[in-house]
């Protein structure tokens, strides 16, 4: 069970960099996938990162690649227990002459089953290590005023960037220091490492890998996309993509996928339906860089009724920021949304109930009418019990809807955490966004997947990115009308011979 009061965030910088490089190694090795965010130091004209065409697109994001950087680099691993950590099932031997054949048949299919049903049930129990890493490009680049007060805002520390940032330098490799070449070593690992990688809305934070951590840009979008298909052969995920087209969720920038998987998680185990549940490492022995965001959540039935915006609940931003006089929190938006999701519901059950109802009533009249005059059908009292009984249905399912609202409510407010709005800085940095990908991912495969199959059960979702204002993903996959770039092919090489 899911039941989140706040996330372990390993902080890494250049001080610690050597010293935790071990943990998050054995992580990235034993991960099930692994969930990575970026925070940048600015995005460009916004309106060509969206032009119509998606070359286009491409060409204006690899522009602003080369002149910004990255700040903040957040990983979430996720490891699944796998099968050797479950109770395994012993099958006796059978001698063949004492036992019918048909028996030894059926005790090895429950034995399948049990194997199969204790498979399903740890493959839903996640081990999660979440890093954040501050980084520092050694060259120029540049800052947007947005994005600085953007990520002030959120608690992001400039002054320690400065000071503890992990190095780096952008484009292909050079031969120099160990020192600017660490984040270069992490993603050698990652590529070696062949897992699964999940990002939300992930084409810029891969361009922006690829220029600032691998190598340069290739000029086309053709090869850029064969480039990525080799560099990650497990498959890339983008939450974005099936928060939009998987679960069809009304909205779906990241924080409300991840307040939202959570909440369906929470009433799913309410309803004993499957749903998956977390669990993190002691990290006594690391307080010095180890932060604790919260992450908990509010289901309450009386701000149902509340006014909130619009415009930040469908695109999880508004033009008047902080001083917009409505609410921008997502618990409250999330609560009207329940509310209206339970009212349609029960006015379906009433139609039903009618419907039902008026059948009932029509095969009676017919059958007054036949020679079965005798019957006492058409009776005052039975007709008068009939439409009691029906009234009483129809008041059970409101009551039972209503009783069950009240339900996850009453517990929800015992376990989720208490905290005010104040309280929600912690949204938006690296390691923490990284973790909310991830457990946005870890829900769409508990509800629309499974583990241990090929891509999670999830292959009409694989390798395709999210590209705002079109109605389909941008395909992840080699073209035989597109060669792998020059300074990819050698960069390849050079990791896989390592």
């Amino acid at each position: 069970m899911i039941d989140l009061q706040q996330v372990p965030i390993i902080d890494i910088n250049k001080h610690n960099f050597k010293q935790l490089w071990p943990s998050l190694l054995l992580s990235l090795k034993q991960a099930t996938f692994v969930a990575m965010d970026l925070e940048l130091s600015g995005l460009g004209n916004r309106r060509l990162l969206n032009a119509r065409s998606v070359e286009d697109r491409y060409k204006a994001m690899c522009a602003v690649a080369r002149t910004r950087s990255i700040i903040a680099f957040g990983i979430s691993c996720f490891q699944a227990k796998t099968m050797q950590s479950c109770p395994s099932v012993e099958t006796s031997t059978v001698n063949s002459n004492l036992v019918d054949s048909e028996d030894v048949e059926a005790s090895h299919d429950v034995g399948d089953v049990m194997l199969q049903e204790a498979a399903k049930a740890a493959a839903n129990e996640f081990t999660v290590q979440t890093f954040s890493i501050t980084v520092l490009c050694s060259e120029s680049y540049v800052v947007e005023p947005e994005a600085l007060q953007f990520l002030v805002s959120h608690g992001f520390n400039f002054n320690q960037q400065c000071a503890a940032g992990v190095p780096y330098y952008r484009g292909n490799d050079r031969d120099g220091e160990d020192e600017v070449c660490l984040l270069r070593f992490f993603l050698a690992e990652l590529i070696r490492s062949e897992r699964p990688l999940v990002f939300h809305n992930g084409m810029v934070d891969l361009i922006f890998l690829y220029q600032n951590l691998y190598a340069d840009l290739p000029p086309t979008l053709a090869v850029f996309i064969s480039d990525v298909f080799e560099m990650f052969p497990a498959g890339i995920f983008d939450t974005k993509h099936m928060a939009e087209f998987c679960s069809r969720f009304p909205a779906s920038f990241l924080e409300y996928v991840y307040k939202k998987c959570q909440r369906e998680n929470f009433l799913d185990v309410k309803n004993s339906e499957q749903q998956f549940s977390l669990h993190f490492h002691d990290y006594r022995h690391y307080v010095d860089c180890i932060e604790y965001i919260p992450c908990g959540f509010h289901m309450e039935t009386t701000r149902a009724q509340t006014t909130f915006c619009t415009n930040f609940a469908a695109h999880g931003w508004c033009k008047n920021g902080v001083a917009c006089s409505l609410t921008h929190d997502l618990d409250i938006i999330l609560d009207n949304e329940q509310f209206v999701t339970e009212k349609k519901k029960r006015r379906r059950a009433r139609k039903t109930a009618k419907k039902r109802r008026a059948s009932s009533e029509s095969l009676q009249d017919h059958a007054g009418q036949g020679d079965m005059d005798t019957l006492q059908t058409d009776s005052p009292v039975v007709n008068e019990m009939n439409v009691s009984l029906g009234d009483k249905s129809e008041m059970d399912a409101d009551a039972g809807n209503d009783a069950k609202v009240k339900l996850n409510v009453e517990d929800c407010r015992a376990r989720a955490c208490d905290e005010s709005p104040s309280k929600h800085s912690g949204i938006h940095r690296a390691g923490f966004d990284a973790f909310m990908t991830g457990l946005s991912m870890a829900r769409f495969v508990c509800k629309y997947g499974a583990l241990p199959k090929q891509h999670f059960g999830l292959a009409e979702y694989v390798n395709k990115l999210c590209l705002s204002g079109k109605d389909m993903g941008l395909l992840i996959s080699k073209s035989s009308f597109a060669k792998t770039s020059i300074d990819h092919r050698n960069k390849l090489a050079t990791i896989k011979s390592k």
